[in-house]
């Protein structure tokens, strides 16, 4: 259903998600990934390597910074399965057409009368930190390797 839903409007989608955006996408929707490369979208996925006991650090870290992005909407999205039972289970296909609507009333509900989510110590100089630091090598491990 998805697929069919980009193909059909993906021109929409990419004037609705914007010039720079990139979908951060769950492991769940994996199947996804190459329509979205089909259609040029830029997207983010948790590396999964399979056979290997760890991650490399750079995908160790680009995990992590994908779960920080998810973490805010997951939140949201627990909370408001919390509030309106509706949310809580399978949704019956013939409200597809309307559930965008719903979601939007839904999420305004929660924005008007229920406190935002946020943490204390997420903070834009935080954020460059942590992109900064994604890059470098864990020197431990090069250190270990080469001895």
């Amino acid at each position: 259903m998805l697929r069919h839903v980009f193909e059909n409007d993906a021109q929409e989608l990419r004037e609705w998600l914007g010039e720079n955006a990139i979908l951060i996408v769950d492991r769940g929707y994996e199947g996804v990934i190459p329509l979205l490369d089909e259609l040029g979208i830029e997207h983010r996925i948790p590396v999964v390597q399979g056979g290997q006991s760890r991650l490399f650090t750079r995908h160790a870290n680009e995990n992590r910074i994908i779960t920080k992005n998810r973490w805010i909407v997951e939140a949201r999205n627990g909370h408001m399965k919390s509030v309106f039972k509706f949310f809580r289970d399978t949704i019956p296909f013939h409200h597809a057409n309307n559930l965008q609507s719903f979601y939007l009333i839904a999420r305004a509900i929660l924005n008007r009368y229920r406190n935002t989510i946020s943490m204390d110590e997420a903070n834009a100089e935080l954020a460059r930190e942590i992109l900064a630091r994604a890059n470098i090598d864990n020197d431990l491990r090069i250190r270990v390797e080469n001895e």
